[in-house]
């Protein structure tokens, strides 16, 4: 079960952003599911970017494999980091947004979604 991050450029690979079990929060990283070959996903773990906790977002770099990330500050600081990476690869933080804690309403953080780029 779960969802779809993003699919590979070649349309043959859906990919999951996340933790392996989802339950307990653990395993962080990226599930692959090849729907032409199919069979068993395969799990891709990722470490946390330097000085952030795990990712909050995927969206990929167009027509590229390289995928940007909001991270949130490991240090409590309510900022993110935008993180530049790709999937076992090296990751980047490329940006700092201060003081960007996610919005509420009623007392309840509604969350994030990144899904925009330029260049």
């Amino acid at each position: 079960g779960g969802y779809v991050s993003g699919i590979s450029l070649d349309g043959k690979t859906v990919q999951r952003l996340g933790y392996k079990t989802v339950t307990t929060g653990t395993g962080s990283g990226v599930g692959m599911y090849n729907v032409t070959k199919g069979g068993d996903a395969t799990w891709t773990a990722l470490g946390n970017p330097e000085g952030c906790e795990f990712y909050f977002t995927w969206t990929r770099k167009m027509h590229s494999e390289e995928l940007i990330s909001l991270a949130p500050s490991a240090t409590g600081s309510r900022s993110f980091k935008v993180v530049r990476w790709n999937v076992g690869g090296q990751s980047q933080v490329v940006a700092t947004l201060e003081n960007a804690h996610s919005p509420s309403t009623l007392g309840i953080d509604l969350g994030y979604i990144a899904a925009a780029q330029a260049g």
